[in-house]
């Protein structure tokens, strides 16, 4: 059995318990759970949290764990109440289609690297044939 003291244990309770908006999610986060700085220096800089927290956020959004309402309030889903293992894993239908996607990306990134290794090789022949017959000429 795995432990429940993990952050993303306490923030998926905050999320059921308090119902959050996507700025106090990240104050709850960065002020009470890792405790890296105090409530005043948050307030006056928290527009310098918004991006590593609110990837963070989307991760568990596209994992289907947490969605929000038309309110902006953040809730668990089914899917995330059932996830045992945290609010980051994605479900394996999900890590199969994210793989394919990713296959089918590098199976066009290779396709895109032959093509101009072919073009390189044409090139390369003109290029030789030019010197053979720069040379051809010179004798």
């Amino acid at each position: 059995m795995r432990q429940t003291n993990y952050k993303v244990d306490r923030i998926k309770v905050f999320i059921q318990t308090e119902r959050p908006t996507r700025t106090e999610l990240i104050k709850h986060i960065v002020v009470d759970i890792n405790k890296q700085v105090s409530r005043e220096f948050y307030e006056k800089y928290k527009r310098t949290f918004r991006g590593y927290y609110a990837t963070n956020i989307q991760t568990m959004r596209n994992a289907g764990n947490i969605a929000s309402d038309k309110n902006g309030k953040y809730y668990v889903t089914k899917q995330g109440l059932k996830n045992e293992n945290s609010l980051y894993v994605k479900p394996d239908k999900q890590r199969v289609k994210d793989l394919q996607r990713y296959i089918e990306r590098k199976d066009n990134w290779i396709r895109e690297v032959q093509m101009q290794k072919r073009e390189l090789e044409r090139e390369n022949h003109k290029l030789k044939q030019t010197l053979e017959n720069i040379h051809y000429l010179s004798q």
